[in-house]
């Protein structure tokens, strides 16, 4: 689980600060098995066989099963239930019109995005259409909105942005994502907070 954690830091880090794609994380502890061992047969075939499938299936299709999709994901689902909760900033996103599924998914691509993870297109700087879904057992392909677009004649202040910021924050200790991380991804989405504030209220 540590190693899940150290391994997202340092892509994130590495993909934030200097445009590099994020790898995302290592399979199980056995990955390292069989590196000498069956590079001829073994290795070659099943290898092989796996890999080269699945990277041709779609260029641009992310996995829904990479470690480093899990934890966002985690940390989305986290974070969406601390807004539901938070009366400070959820009156300008709550309402009967909401889908869940969609914007949870549209979070999940913006921080993947924003951090350059492979095969992520969105990041919150402009519309993207038909974009894949993000959580099992959902085959729907959604459209996600600039923060400009999406948040155009919100009129949200400074003082509910913060508070939604610090929501994210709190999701993110909560499920074991490094301090470096976090400012990684702050630092990455922190430009868009002008896309979102409006205090012309």
């Amino acid at each position: 689980m540590m190693r899940r954690f150290k391994t997202l830091a340092t892509g994130l880090m590495t993909a934030t600060l200097a445009g590099v794609a994020l790898t995302g994380c290592p399979p199980a502890d056995d990955a390292g098995e069989g590196e000498g061992e069956g590079e001829g047969e073994g290795e070659g075939e099943g290898e092989g066989e796996g890999e080269g499938e699945g990277e041709g299936e779609g260029e641009g299709e992310i996995d829904i099963t990479d470690g480093t999709v899990v934890l966002v994901r985690d940390v989305i689902d986290n974070f969406v239930g601390r807004a539901l909760a938070n009366n400070a900033y959820n009156g300008w996103f709550s309402n009967g019109d909401l889908d869940a599924a969609k914007l949870k998914t549209c979070l999940v691509h913006q921080v993947l995005g924003a951090v350059a993870f492979p095969g992520a297109t969105y990041n919150g700087t402009a519309d993207v259409n038909d974009l894949q879904a993000l959580y099992p057992a959902d085959a729907a392909t959604y459209d996600c909105r600039s923060m400009l677009n999406a948040h155009a004649g919100l009129e949200i202040p400074t003082a509910a942005n913060t508070a939604l910021v610090g929501d994210v924050v709190a999701a993110m200790v909560d499920e074991g994502v490094p301090q470096a991380t976090q400012d990684a991804i702050t630092a990455a989405l922190g430009p868009q907070f002008g896309d979102i504030i409006d205090e012309t209220q």
